[in-house]
């Protein structure tokens, strides 16, 4: 005991001070979360969302990818624009390994989260995207290598809905 102050009584209470403050700032972030997803749907509604009805882009991917991409008319095609994404495989192989492909490191990378994460979505609960993957694997590729194609074959899909986006609303687009 320190001066009449009980130690252990202090301590747990300034715990439970604290716990119950971070309860509050959670709740205030939550809200505050909660607000800005709002937000967020209620542009993509008003402006169109080019990524609506496609499976596994939610409104906050579709607000990632939409931002982190810009105006893709500034790509010479989609192939400039998987490069960008880093979904465009580099060549890898010599000899006897010749068409394998690995990851390519650069480009964009919340992009590229992006593709992976409505990949991972599609492979799951999607029928093309199953036969997809199940055509790569009949083709000799491994799940990553198949996944990694998904990849490229999404970023075309991306490229083609955002250029349309963006050639319909060409005053929205800075």
């Amino acid at each position: 005991m320190i001066v009449g102050i009980d130690v252990h009584k202090h301590s747990h209470a300034a715990a439970l001070l604290d716990e119950r403050g971070g309860e509050i700032a959670t709740l205030t972030l939550n809200a505050r979360i909660k607000a800005l997803d709002a937000e967020i749907a209620e542009l993509l509604e008003e402006h169109g969302n080019p990524l609506a009805d496609l499976q596994g882009a939610g409104t906050n991917l579709a607000a990632t990818i939409i931002s982190q991409a810009g105006d893709v008319r500034r790509f010479r095609g989609a192939g400039a624009f998987a490069r960008y994404c880093g979904a465009a495989p580099i060549p890898c192989g010599s000899g006897q390994t010749a068409g394998r492909h690995r990851l390519h490191r650069g480009g964009n990378r919340q992009l590229n989260a992006a593709l992976y994460r409505i990949a991972i979505v599609q492979a799951r609960h999607h029928p093309q995207a199953r036969a997809y993957l199940a055509r790569k694997a009949s083709e000799g590729k491994t799940p990553r290598e198949a996944r990694r194609a998904l990849k490229r074959h999404l970023a075309n899909v991306l490229y083609r809905r955002l250029y349309a986006w963006a050639e319909q609303a060409p005053a929205m687009q800075t």
